[in-house]
């Protein structure tokens, strides 16, 4: 394993570290911290760890259902029902660092509703056809292509008529200078995923001023065609 892909790991690892305690500080101030004031801590979270990055996506609720909400100074109060979302990124504070980029969400409190309860399991057994898709793709010593990938899970959503509410690509390379990297995993890339370049697997349904359901996991191949996962699997809310 280079440098790179350690320093990468290392970032996914303290991301990891700081979701849990970001969603254990959520959970013993309910009712009296908003979005943004889980924003902040996330980021002096960052100080402490020696990781830099951008501030992160925090949604709770309705907000959910927005793609790329970053909360304001004035945002919503975080209570103890409804859905929470984070999405944070961020590298090992080291020129040769490579970004990590996780997304997790949590319930916390009350009961999910069917549809929600539904659209989880869609999403999650999206990012699974993603991934094995990848790895049957590899155990025939081939790198897949970008838009295979994409596609995979597009045509699932099509199956299901959940197309529409995918806006996004499924994934994205993790650079040094960004959480966005050289090459993006969307239907119009038809070059292959390169090796010992990590990158995300992140696919979601938004239905607007409703809920959103988004799941991320960092990874990337490895010189022998394994796919390595380089951060945690969600699979249950």
């Amino acid at each position: 394993m280079g440098k790179e892909i350690k320093l990468h790991k290392k970032a996914a690892d303290a991301l990891m570290g700081v979701l849990d305690k970001t969603f254990s500080f959520v959970k013993d101030n309910l009712g009296k911290v908003t979005e943004y004031d889980a924003q902040k801590f996330i980021l002096s979270e960052f100080g402490k760890r020696n990781i830099t990055g951008s501030p992160p996506i925090i949604a709770f609720d309705t907000n959910t259902s927005f793609v790329h909400y970053f909360p304001k100074r004035e945002s919503a109060l975080i209570i103890n029902k409804g859905l929470l979302l984070i999405d944070i990124t961020g590298r090992v504070r080291c020129k040769k660092s490579m970004f990590a980029d996780i997304t997790w969400m949590h319930l916390l409190g009350g009961e999910l509703s069917e549809d929600a309860k539904a659209d989880f399991d869609i999403v999650i057994n999206a990012r699974n056809m993603a991934l094995d898709y990848i790895r049957k793709t590899l155990d025939g010593k081939k790198l897949p292509l970008a838009k295979d990938v994409s596609d995979t899970v597009i045509n699932y959503f099509k199956s299901l008529n959940l197309d529409s509410y995918f806006p996004h690509a499924l994934g994205h390379s993790l650079g040094r200078n960004s959480c966005h990297g050289s090459f993006i995993i969307y239907s119009k890339n038809n070059d292959e995923i390169k090796m010992l370049v990590p990158f995300t697997l992140e696919p979601g349904l938004y239905f607007k001023d409703s809920f959103g359901i988004r799941t991320e996991v960092d990874c990337y191949i490895d010189n022998n065609y394994n796919l390595v996962l380089t951060s945690a699997v969600q699979e249950f809310l």
